[in-house]
């Protein structure tokens, strides 16, 4: 019951994001420091350290017209991990990035360019798929709206359903 219940309310976003009218975000809004406050994997080595994991952050900046770098913070028991990842728009239909480096497809599956965003990433890593779907959020931890919290509730029970 809980699971069907997500799936509707899952299509029903979807539906209802769709039927959004597209437009194209002021760069400025994007841009600067976000805050990865929950997500959801397939990844062996993610499901492991999951609970020791503390919040990330992430510094977005715009390189050229179709290119943003993404810089990574990752707080760990062993110190920060930093690391920067450049990635290129691949499709005007929506927003879809590619990067060659880390060999990692990034799609923004929703957001309000303002104070959240949910992506999805996709890479194969030893001949397996992988699949991340993260909330991203200006704010940090709770302070981002209840019907953020909902929506990105409901996507990433959702992924983590379709991706065991």
């Amino acid at each position: 019951m809980r699971t069907l219940a997500l799936s509707l309310g899952l299509a029903l976003l979807c539906l209802l994001h769709k039927e959004a009218v597209a437009t194209v975000p002021d760069r400025s809004e994007i841009a600067g420091t976000w805050y990865v406050v929950a997500l959801a994997s397939n990844s062996e080595s993610f499901l492991r350290e999951k609970d020791k994991m503390k919040m990330a952050m992430a510094r977005i900046s715009f390189s050229g017209e179709d290119e943003l770098e993404v810089s990574y913070a990752v707080p760990s028991p062993k110190g920060c991990r930093k690391w920067e990842t450049t990635f290129k728009k691949t499709s005007d239909d929506g927003e879809v990035y590619y990067s060659e480096e880390a060999e990692k497809t990034v799609e923004v599956l929703d957001t309000d360019y303002k104070s959240y965003a949910v992506i999805f990433a996709t890479r194969v890593k030893d001949g397996r798929t992988l699949h991340m779907m993260r909330l991203y959020s200006i704010h940090g931890l709770g302070k981002s709206s209840g019907e953020t919290e909902l929506r990105a509730g409901v996507l990433l029970q959702g992924e983590a359903e379709a991706v065991r």
